[in-house]
């Protein structure tokens, strides 16, 4: 998977100091299986070594003035329990035939359909599947509204947190990586379900992925 490691490794979040501490105060739903930590979502009991943290500040200026930026690189998981997260694989692990976006979005399409009219991005990235076959961790940052739509409260961000939380925990088994032979943890490689776009019109909700 040398094209989606590439990415994963080079992306950086940009974000206020404000918008930094909204994250960090806010937005953490109460899940059985999963907790979260910033933007880290991992299963509970699990042990996970992660990528350095790293963050360098910036400024820039508007009309009203300097504005201060917090650039953090995302931590990415490099063990769980003890055991590699690998990011090349012999074979890479697969969902069942209609795929793990299908999934995702017809099981979260009665709560999205509950919000305003509007076009909107669910955020999820760098789901890691264990050896096993089972979700460990998901990165995760929110269902953004895209313009004119106006954002969403922090209390139906939560709510549709726990949704996809329960929506992860439920999912069927993935068919695990395979490295010289051996069933491994590793990242899911599925570009569709980076930023899935939707909209909803008329309390309907309408998956916007290319080809719908």
């Amino acid at each position: 998977m040398p094209g989606i490691s590439v990415l994963i490794k080079a992306k950086v979040l940009v974000t206020s100091a404000l918008a930094v501490l909204l994250l960090c105060g806010h937005m953490y739903g109460v899940a059985q299986e999963f907790e979260r930590k910033d933007d880290k979502v991992m299963r509970r009991g699990l042990d996970f070594e992660f990528t350095e943290n790293k963050e360098a500040s910036f400024t820039t200026s508007n009309s009203a003035g300097k504005v201060v930026h917090v650039a953090r690189a995302i931590q990415l998981p490099t063990k769980v329990n003890g055991a590699k997260v690998y990011t090349h694989t012999d074979s890479r692990a697969t969902y069942a035939d209609s795929g793990f976006h299908k999934y995702l979005l017809t099981n979260m399409a009665s709560e999205l359909a509950t919000l305003s009219d509007g076009e909107y991005t669910l955020n999820l990235r760098d789901i890691v599947i264990d050896g096993s076959g089972v979700i460990v961790f998901f990165g995760y940052e929110g269902i953004r509204s895209l313009p004119p739509t106006p954002p969403l409260a922090q209390e139906k961000q939560v709510d549709l947190f726990n949704k996809l939380c329960a929506v992860m925990e439920n999912a069927d088994l993935f068919t695990p990586a395979v490295s010289a032979g051996q069933k491994v943890a590793s990242f899911y490689d599925d570009k569709d379900i980076w930023e899935a776009r939707f909209k909803v019109k008329d309390h309907v909700f309408y998956d916007l992925k290319k080809g719908k």
